[in-house]
């Protein structure tokens, strides 16, 4: 089964009309309070092998459209080291590009 303009993809299982939402419970078990259904790729297909259940920061953290760096060969998400720096994620993404260390 096809899901949007993207080509993304929802398993067989999973989308058999009768029985599709028992094997979705069985394979993810109950939606815990406050999260929802998270591709753990983007770029692929709602499976058991890429879902996961993720906080809303989780999700909105895991967009095509997430601004992500590489220091000093590892890749970070610009957000989070704004956060635990207490530094702009622009200026952070400024020295990614510039190739500054993170120091």
């Amino acid at each position: 089964m096809d899901y949007g303009g993207r080509g993304i993809t929802v398993c067989d299982d999973w989308a058999l009309k009768q029985i599709g939402f028992h094997n979705f419970l069985r394979d993810m078990g109950p939606r815990p309070d406050g999260y929802s259904l998270d591709r753990i790729d983007n770029s692929k297909g709602y499976s058991p092998e890429n879902c996961k259940w993720s906080s809303r920061k989780e999700q909105q953290r895991n967009q095509r459209v997430t601004r992500k760096v590489v220091i000093e060969g590892i890749e970070y998400i610009a957000a989070e080291l704004s956060e635990i720096y207490q530094i702009k994620t622009d200026t952070i993404v400024h020295r990614a590009n510039q190739g500054l260390s993170f120091e």
